[in-house]
């Protein structure tokens, strides 16, 4: 048996499964992989140039979880995943991303709505619809305070479950932080465990 148990551990040892619940929290920041029980989400310690920080249940009832990425501390993903249609959550799209449009203006200092349009993403080649809006704000991000800043917000669907972006980066380098924003939207697949951990 304990053999057993030897092998088994072998072959996972760069795969921690993090069983959710009220009490636990998502991750730990040194493991390679993290796969999070509920929408069953694959957590790389990296996606591209971007590293993983520490992930947590945000809801005590296992509804809500959030985690977040970095670049060289200059762009800032935060993400969220909840259940569609649960109290406190949008039932649509459309309810979902004005929830989180309230909260960001709610949360910041002059924030302006830039554009606001569909948007899409791969994921097991199948295409997941969403929405994205941009805004210009006020936000600390990192070591800097009220930095002026561009925010990507997008919010997908995918069955049950919404899933929530907010990229935050310094509007002077808006147009790199674009090109890094959608190679990250590309890279991530959300349940697909990588051949190669970076």
């Amino acid at each position: 048996m304990r053999e057993q148990h030897a092998r088994i551990s072998l072959l996972l040892c760069a795969i921690v499964i993090t069983t959710v619940n009220g009490q636990n929290s998502a991750t730990k920041k040194e493991d390679d992989l993290v796969l999070v029980d509920g929408p069953n989400f694959v957590l790389p310690s990296r996606v591209g140039p971007f590293n993983r920080g520490d992930a947590q249940l945000v809801d005590k009832n296992a509804y809500d979880f959030a985690f977040s990425y970095d670049l060289d501390h200059w762009i800032k993903c935060e993400i969220a995943a909840h259940p569609a249609g649960t109290r406190g959550y949008g039932s649509d799209l459309k309810t979902e991303l004005q929830l989180q449009q309230n909260a960001i203006s709610r949360a910041n200092r002059d924030v302006k709505l830039v554009s606001r349009e569909p948007a899409g993403v791969t994921q097991d080649d199948r295409a997941v619809a969403g929405l994205r809006a941009t805004y210009n704000l006020q936000y600390s991000l990192f070591a800097n305070r009220n930095l002026d800043c561009g925010l990507q917000l997008y919010v997908f669907r995918d069955g049950p479950w919404f899933v929530v972006y907010r990229f935050f980066y310094p509007r002077s380098k808006s147009a790199d932080a674009v090109k890094q924003i959608a190679s990250f939207l590309a890279s991530w697949q959300w349940r697909q465990i990588p051949r190669h951990i970076p």
